[in-house]
């Protein structure tokens, strides 16, 4: 609910009761709505990076969800390139593997699960009625852990330490022989560090 919403409630006006009425008719505190307002009022400029409002995480986590969706497309295209002749050496062995393998982790774990919470964060609080959800600053958090261990994870494929095993992580592909452990240790402890903790949306 708004401060808009609440403002003759507040203010105490005269009157027949009615639906946006408190069911108490005694004068509010002077400066009560204004402080309100004050308070609500969502972050501008650069402060939106300080966001906790359901409302604007929600938009954040769909927004880079959105991005890690195209980046892994980009991937897709890539090895499509590779595939389109015979021969093809735009990429060499080692550096398809990572393709594929960075390819599916980012559209299962950095996509398809998060932008399921991000509608779920975005929405949830307005289906219950509530104004936000239990612990804003957890919602906020979470949504920069995915943010940067994500970014981080991804960017790894820029200097050929992706994992290369293929994003189901089966052996023999992932064993010593035929996977750098350091590439696979790494690309492991960097997609945990991208998935969030346990956000309210999930445990409300």
């Amino acid at each position: 609910m708004n401060a808009d919403a609440l403002g003759p409630r507040l203010r105490g006006d005269d009157g027949k009761r009615g639906d946006d009425e408190l069911p108490n008719r005694l004068p509010r505190p002077a400066g009560e709505l204004e402080a309100l307002q004050r308070a609500w009022e969502p972050p501008t400029g650069w402060r939106r990076l300080t966001a906790v409002n359901n409302t604007q995480i929600g938009l954040y986590y769909l927004a880079t969800a959105l991005l890690f969706f195209v980046g892994a497309g980009v991937l897709a295209l890539l090895m499509r390139a590779q595939l389109a002749v015979p021969g093809n050496t735009l990429v060499d062995a080692s550096t398809f593997n990572q393709l594929f393998t960075m390819h599916g982790t980012v559209m299962m774990f950095l996509f398809a699960v998060p932008v399921v919470e991000a509608v779920a964060v975005w929405q949830l609080p307005n289906m219950l009625g509530a104004r936000d959800l239990p612990f804003p600053r957890l919602s906020a958090y979470a949504f920069w852990a995915y943010a940067i261990g994500g970014a981080v994870f991804f960017c790894t494929i820029f200097f050929g330490a992706s994992p290369d095993g293929g994003w189901f992580m089966y052996p023999p592909l992932t064993g010593k022989e035929h996977s750098p452990a350091s590439a696979r240790t790494g690309g492991c402890w960097a997609s945990a560090s991208s998935r969030s903790p346990p956000s309210p949306a999930r445990s409300s």
